[in-house]
């Protein structure tokens, strides 16, 4: 039984990867860090998705009602520059593509850490997987409470730091 390890910023696709490790390597250990930097440091074999903060943002602060997107943007800047710093030896995936093509996310993370091949998985079923497990993890419809979040965040000044971490990951994820 393998021990996969998995970790993201908040409310960038932590439960989707977890219902996707879940259905992809259902025999294995799946361990998720804690939105913590240094489990990409720290573990093995370990996975992340990125989001773009301009999403990932704005979630967390209607998910957690918290009103400070400054605090928030400077730790995701600290997240993604751990992810830059242990790039390589961890996978990333964004997360578009875990959402919309989680199968070939996991062929590609089997392959880059030589594990047995994924089980397949479907949006369908990791949608079923999140259900059961987190249920208010999923997309949720646009809010007038969320515009709200969305626009403070883009007023924020450190959100330009944020989107060019972004686009570093990104950029080395592929």
């Amino acid at each position: 039984m393998a021990r996969l390890v998995f970790d993201t910023f908040p409310k960038s696709g932590t439960a989707w990867l977890a219902g996707t490790l879940k259905s992809a390597y259902p025999e294995s250990e799946i361990i998720w860090g804690g939105h913590r930097a240094a489990t990409l440091k720290k573990e093995e074999q370990v996975i992340t998705a990125i989001r773009n903060p301009k999403d990932c943002i704005p979630s967390y602060m209607i998910f957690f009602q918290h009103n400070e997107p400054g605090r928030l943007l400077d730790w995701y800047c600290r997240f993604m520059q751990g992810t830059i710093d242990s790039k390589d030896r961890i996978f990333i995936s964004s997360f578009e593509e875990l959402t919309t093509d989680p199968q070939t996310v996991m062929i590609k993370y089997s392959k880059r850490f030589l594990l047995q091949e994924p089980t397949p998985v479907t949006v369908t079923k990791i949608k079923e997987q999140v259900i059961k497990t987190h249920l208010g993890h999923l997309p949720a419809p646009l809010t007038l409470e969320r515009k709200r979040a969305n626009e403070i965040v883009l007023s924020n000044p450190d959100l330009s730091a944020a989107l060019t971490m972004y686009e570093k990951v990104l950029t080395i994820s592929k």
